[in-house]
């Protein structure tokens, strides 16, 4: 592979927690937030969180079409993902306010819940030029204990629920919230690492070698 020809690795997100996350694969990545409208008419949590995925990364695909076109030596690797938190068919996404997210947390409130992420992956390829696409979602299931009074108002007080689906955030305070979980810990708080470096290297072809951090500009 030429020096030059390497993807720029690009987060279609200004969420904090994915921005931890996917640094620690210890590759550079650029931050270009999507601001589309999310919106998918699919009643099944998977396909809604894949449906919203796909909206952010072909939101941000298409403001880089400039770029791409213009230079021989872009290749642009777009990660969007999605989080959805779902239980008995009813999607929970980020609270409107207090009332809403107090609303939520209740519902959850002694019952197992499930948590999907979905990821999106996009890219011009390296020797054909191509644009190739992949998506996959990994599901956590996540039970709550009952949340008395005492937790729930200082957990509201906080804030903390504001920007999260389901109103709570495992790597903070919500945690008080948990009894049980099965599965990645990583998608509950928004990104799936271990299953995304497992398809990242598996996109670009690389899923036998140890050098996949090699492909990318640093």
């Amino acid at each position: 592979m030429a020096l030059e020809n390497k993807y720029s690795l690009i987060l279609a997100s200004q969420s904090p927690r994915r921005k931890e996350l996917l640094g620690w694969i210890d590759v550079p990545f650029e931050i270009i937030p999507s601001q589309v409208d999310e919106h998918s008419d699919s009643i099944d949590p998977v396909q809604f969180a894949l449906d919203i995925a796909a909206l952010k990364g072909n939101d941000i695909w298409s403001q880089l079409t400039e770029r791409i076109s213009h230079s021989q030596n872009f290749f642009p690797l777009i990660v969007a993902s999605d989080t959805v938190v779902e239980l008995d068919g009813v999607k929970y996404g980020k609270p409107v306010d207090r009332a809403d997210a107090k609303r939520m947390l209740l519902e959850l409130s002694g019952r197992t819940h499930q948590v999907v992420t979905s990821v999106f992956l996009k890219r011009k390829d390296i020797k054909g030029g191509e644009e190739l696409v992949h998506s996959f979602a990994v599901k956590t299931q996540v039970t709550f204990n009952t949340i008395g009074e005492d937790i729930l108002e200082p957990y509201l007080d906080s804030r903390e629920s504001m920007d999260k689906a389901g109103s709570y955030g495992i790597q903070g305070k919500g945690l008080t919230f948990v009894s049980d979980l099965k599965g990645s810990y990583s998608n509950v708080v928004g990104f799936p690492l271990v299953e995304f470096l497992d398809e990242l290297k598996k996109f670009i072809g690389l899923e036998e070698t140890n050098d996949w951090r090699n492909s990318f500009v640093h």
